[in-house]
């Protein structure tokens, strides 16, 4: 295999998550924070797919930093920017954690401002199998038990190819062409980011979550709701309370 070494560079990239809540639970952080790793790990080769499930150096993660305000925090994360080197030539200037960052960033804004329907349909499926999984358990009739085991396999592989779908679509709208193939080829990969996307959802429906933005961008508005294309969020400054613009 080619070797490959990853130089860092002057221009440091970052994903800014802006959450104003009425409190925030542990789960709620970490459930954000592990979403965005996931995407990330996908994300890392992105601009070169060959390279893809090549393990990076932990050094080439990224870093947090944090900023709290009364009832809201601010989440940095930062990759420096990282050149991908090596005796390959076709391999010069490809980008490492920053390109990652920056597409982490655009699949989840791209995907939690216009996926409510689908990723609200998915939650739903994982919680109506659970309850027809409960009650195929309680069922005493074997003929019967089969017939509804039957039933809902059937149902859970046509919810998920949906989901695949919904999730590649994502992929697609949102990164090089090389990248989506590579992921609508490969089964896992869509699961994870499918998973990841699922995950971070899900934390911002919480009621307590009011507002919620990435890189600026609204993706749950103060009253609740979803927000809609178009909208531009701003973002507070540490310890002030109001809106400022975020760069």
């Amino acid at each position: 295999m080619t070797s490959v070494s990853v130089a860092q560079t002057d221009e440091p990239s970052a994903l800014r998550i802006y959450l104003d809540y009425e409190f925030l639970l542990v789960e709620d952080l970490s459930g954000l924070l592990d979403a965005v790793r996931t995407i990330y790990e996908q994300a890392f080769w992105s601009d070169i797919p060959a390279l893809i499930g090549t393990p990076r150096q932990r050094q080439h993660g990224v870093r947090v930093t944090r900023s709290d305000t009364s009832h809201s925090i601010v989440l940095e994360l930062h990759a420096l920017g990282q050149t991908i080197t090596g005796l390959d030539p076709t391999l010069a200037g490809i980008g490492g954690g920053a390109v990652a960052l920056g597409l982490t960033a655009r699949i989840l804004i791209h995907t939690l401002r216009s996926g409510h329907e689908a990723l609200s349909a998915a939650r739903m499926r994982e919680l109506e199998v659970k309850a027809r999984w409960a009650a195929i358990e309680a069922e005493n009739t074997r003929t019967s038990l089969e017939l509804e085991r039957a039933g809902v396999e059937l149902e859970v592989v046509r919810r998920d190819a949906e989901f695949r779908d919904f999730v590649q679509s994502a992929i697609r709208a949102t990164a090089s062409v090389d990248f989506a193939r590579a992921v609508s080829r490969n089964e896992t990969m869509t699961e994870h980011l499918g998973g990841a996307l699922l995950n971070a959802w899900s934390v911002l429906q919480n009621d307590n979550i009011n507002t919620a933005q990435i890189n600026g961008v609204e993706v749950k508005s103060v009253q609740g709701e979803r927000a809609t294309d178009g909208q531009q969020g701003t973002v507070p400054g540490p310890g002030t309370g109001t809106g400022t613009p975020e760069a």
